[in-house]
């Protein structure tokens, strides 16, 4: 994902930010990338024959913190847990989908954080996020493009309300 080009950038913390892995279950462990016929998403199949090149817990992980980096979040994002670490992040995919349907193509990606701010008592933030694209065409990259943009628009929102939560608890 592509962090936006016209935000300013300021720190999210003046110390390292742990990324750790995302959590999930079911469907989504596995490499296999998901898929619905349905806009609700209440039946979801794997593609046997498309595949993550990395488990999606460990992609969302790796994404995340490239795109923490990108932005200068912090002096340091990291997957290794640290002592001194300003800001953790924790998320669980629930959903990261495929959605096939007649006349369309998309993707839905549904996206649960916990931020926490070492030191204090309850999390910094806690919320779910959520994004539909519309893929170009019928095409795997084309979804694939489609799921890129779903996840660049969600971590930005996310650095947003972490940027907005940090200056109320100021």
């Amino acid at each position: 994902p592509d962090v936006n080009p016209g935000k300013s950038v300021h720190l999210l913390s003046d110390a390292p930010i742990f990324v750790e892995r995302f959590l999930t279950d079911g469907i989504y462990q596995e490499r296999a990338i998901a898929y619905s016929r349905d806009p609700d998403s209440t039946t979801v199949l794997q593609h046997h024959y498309s595949f993550w090149l990395d488990s999606p817990s460990r992609m969302l992980q790796q994404q995340l913190e490239d795109y923490l980096r990108k932005s200068d979040a912090g002096p340091m994002v990291t997957d290794e847990v640290s002592v001194n670490a300003g800001l953790l992040i924790h998320g669980r995919i629930r959903q990261l989908d495929r959605i096939l349907t007649p006349g369309a193509t998309g993707v839905k990606v549904v996206l649960d954080f916990s931020v926490e701010q070492p030191g204090r008592d309850e999390p910094l933030l806690v919320r779910q996020y959520k994004a539909d694209v519309r893929a170009a065409d019928d095409s795997m990259p084309a979804s694939v493009t489609a799921f890129g943009t779903a996840i660049s628009d969600i971590f930005a929102r996310l650095e947003d309300d972490i940027r907005t939560r940090l200056t109320a608890v100021q």
